[in-house]
């Protein structure tokens, strides 16, 4: 598709995504790698300014005018006061939201946890799907890659760092509280898009035999992962309860069940799960029960 038959669509569609959830806004600035496709610097900044500069105005506007759930910091000065009259504070709310130990439990999260972020997997299947993400690495052609110098993958690795920061920022303004010493509110899923684009620019060119074994690590990994969140499942609701969970307790045997306290047929499960939603009280915009934090 030519360039002038996509600027027909492609302004709506950017304005879509600039009202989507606030995690999706990011990726307007994707449109500045589209670069080759245009005559001159001129032609596709101008365009630019249309696809992305506008519509990632308009979203930032609404992101500041939608009101928050955020308690006041002390002071009477709230959260958007103190990204303007305090930015460092800012940024180290920001590098403790990623500093490892956090950083860990989002990816975690972003391959998969269970139930209400309470159900984890088997630690081994968090690194198989890590050797699986590394290894999609190398699921490219020399053809697909020839074109990417190292400054195109700077700006992307640049970007992807941008993207964690217009993710977590509207988090920040209206969910975050007083007292919190990360941004409140974040999951690991808000990250996926950001880790496909970053993966797919940073790709390295292969032949065909790393190649095939590349895909083959990557779809096995994706296959355990899978097989371990339904015996997850499994587990939770029919062996072993979903209390043992909370405690942070994984069963170390398929068959290892608590008297009493897993469901012993399905209807039971239902009426269990039914009883705990009727339980679970809304605290400051979000749920929790006597054991849990579950995010928005």
């Amino acid at each position: 598709m030519s360039p002038r038959r996509a600027l027909s669509w492609l302004p709506g569609l950017a304005f879509c995504i600039a009202f989507l959830k606030p995690v999706a806004a990011w990726v307007l600035g994707a449109f500045l790698f589209a670069r080759p496709a245009y005559a001159t610097w001129r032609s596709h900044a101008g365009i630019a300014l249309l696809v992305a500069g506008l519509p990632w105005l308009a979203h930032s506007l609404g992101v500041l005018s939608v009101k928050g759930l955020a308690m006041p910091r002390p002071g009477g000065a709230g959260n958007l006061q103190m990204l303007v009259a305090d930015p460092i504070g800012v940024v180290r709310l920001m590098a403790a939201t990623f500093a490892p130990g956090r950083l860990e439990v989002l990816l975690q999260q972003a391959i998969g946890v269970s139930g209400w972020l309470d159900m984890p997997l088997a630690s081994w299947s968090y690194f198989a799907a890590g050797c699986g993400l590394l290894a999609s690495l190398f699921n490219n052609r020399a053809a697909d890659v020839a074109s990417t110098g190292w400054l195109t993958r700077l700006c992307c690795l640049l970007m992807s760092v941008g993207a964690l920061a217009m993710i977590a920022m509207p988090l920040f303004i209206h969910w975050t509280a007083a007292d919190a010493l990360f941004v409140q509110g974040l999951q690991g899923r808000y990250f996926l898009v950001v880790s496909a684009f970053l993966l797919s620019w940073l790709g390295f060119a292969s032949g065909n035999k790393t190649r095939l074994m590349a895909i083959g690590v990557t779809l096995l990994a994706t296959l355990v992962a899978g097989a371990d969140g339904a015996l997850c499942l499994y587990d939770a609701y029919y062996v072993s309860g979903r209390e043992v969970f909370r405690n942070g307790i994984r069963p170390t045997h398929r068959r290892q069940r608590v008297a009493g306290s897993g469901p012993r047929s399905m209807d039971e499960g239902f009426i269990r799960a039914a009883g705990r939603l009727q339980a679970v009280e809304p605290v400051r915009g979000c749920y929790c029960n006597s054991k849990n934090w579950l995010w928005p």
